[in-house]
């Protein structure tokens, strides 16, 4: 099972600066159950004025995988700062475009 984490804004160094934190704040929450790949640039790294970048879990756990990253990325929103930066979440992705 996977799931694809993007963050995009308008600020390429900001939104990537926001990309690494998140991705280490994932892997301190829960190193052991699941695997946090990334940050990287999306394939489409532009995409209507907006930087992207992205970030996999994955796990064979799909239920516990899921509502890990519920509630950790719901966490991290309130706590960062996140200017104008959008986190999307797509769950068992089909394309990783």
């Amino acid at each position: 099972r996977m799931i694809n984490i993007v963050l995009q804004g308008e600020d390429e160094l900001f939104t990537r600066d926001l990309a690494h934190k998140l991705c280490e704040y994932l892997r301190r929450a829960d190193p052991r159950k699941l695997t946090v790949l990334g940050p990287a640039p999306a394939a489409l790294t532009r995409l209507r004025n907006k930087y992207r970048y992205q970030i996999l879990l994955k796990s064979q756990q799909s239920l516990y995988m899921r509502t890990f990253a519920k509630e950790q990325i719901e966490f991290f929103r309130k706590t960062a700062s996140m200017k104008d930066v959008q986190i999307l979440v797509d769950v068992d992705p089909v394309s990783l475009l």
